[in-house]
């Protein structure tokens, strides 16, 4: 007869087992590409020359702060854009989800229709939604030329809404909103139709509208999906946003659309300098990782004053 213990660590090396694989895949795509891009970031690397790679200590990360005005400007640009995607494309995932989750239209045939067509744009690849936004706002074929030329922006409408550095902000933020709106609204929407109709009811009873209904009974319910669509957006702060911006302008005009990441693939592809771009990655990573616990421990302490 066996033992316990032996039968204890059968069981634990059996699950051990099916975490190598996982666990892998995450030490080879995660752990290694983070400490990979430290270890480079002290070298002067290329790798088409690898055999020629001195080490230069922290000049990347002086360089670095020679160029803190450029660096300052693309974070900037990044936390910009980042809070206009988040912000308005939650409200207007709130706005469709809480019409179409109400009780005239929750059961109606055609909800699941508009729930395909909010979730499209996530369908489309990246690049492909890039290049029709990038054709969209073309100063020749595009479909705001015509409007801009008619409301005496001619200017503009010639240099094209991407050509522009008044304008090229708010383009892509738009086109940034196309991208996310379906993702945050299936989870929205997801989350209101599980909230209990007995609670509509009962307010009901006691003469609340609509309005009211949302936000004394919707919101505070979904609270919890909110607060989780805001820590991923904090975690995928510096990715998103990067395959529409390089297809678009490649942060242009004049940086005003260039963000962290894409400076980043510039520097290490586009001037071979991998160590810098690198050290930019470093930099990147740690930013990431302060925001990302400040975002957690906001939302904590949310529940918290809450409790």
């Amino acid at each position: 007869m066996r033992s316990k213990r032996r039968d204890t660590i059968e069981k634990y090396l059996f699950f051990f087992v099916f975490l190598i694989p996982g666990a892998a895949l995450y030490l080879i795509f995660y752990y290694y590409p983070n400490l990979a891009s430290l270890f480079y970031s002290f070298f002067r690397w290329n790798p088409a020359n690898p055999n020629d790679a001195p080490f230069i200590g922290l000049d990347n990360f002086e360089k670095l702060y020679q160029e803190r005005e450029i660096l300052l400007k693309v974070i900037g640009n990044t936390l910009f854009l980042s809070v206009a995607n988040f912000v308005i494309g939650m409200v207007i995932a709130l706005l469709v989800s809480a019409i179409l989750s109400s009780e005239r239209l929750r059961n109606a045939r055609d909800v699941k229709f508009y729930r395909c067509v909010m979730y499209l744009p996530n369908i489309i690849p990246p690049v492909v939604g890039a290049m029709l936004w990038q054709f969209i706002y073309s100063p020749v074929f595009g479909i705001f030329t015509p409007v801009l030329k008619a409301m005496g922006f001619t200017e503009i409408a010639e240099m094209g809404l991407l050509g522009n550095t008044l304008t090229v902000k708010p383009a892509i933020i738009m086109s940034g909103i196309w991208g996310v709106i379906g993702y945050y609204f299936v989870i929205i929407f997801s989350a209101m139709t599980n909230v209990p109709q007995d609670y509509y009811d009962a307010a009901a009873i006691d003469g609340a509208g609509a309005v009211r209904k949302f936000f004394s009974i919707t919101l505070p319910l979904i609270k919890g999906t909110i607060q989780t669509l805001f820590i991923l957006a904090v975690a995928q702060l510096f990715s998103s946003g990067f395959i529409g911006i390089l297809v678009m302008t490649g942060g242009g005009p004049n940086r005003s659309s260039e963000v962290l990441s894409l400076y980043m693939y510039q520097q290490s592809f586009g001037m071979n300098n991998f160590g810098y771009g690198a050290a930019v990655g470093t930099v990147m990573l740690i930013i990431s990782i302060v925001l990302y616990n400040l975002a957690t421990r906001l939302v904590e302490r949310g529940d918290e004053n809450e409790g």
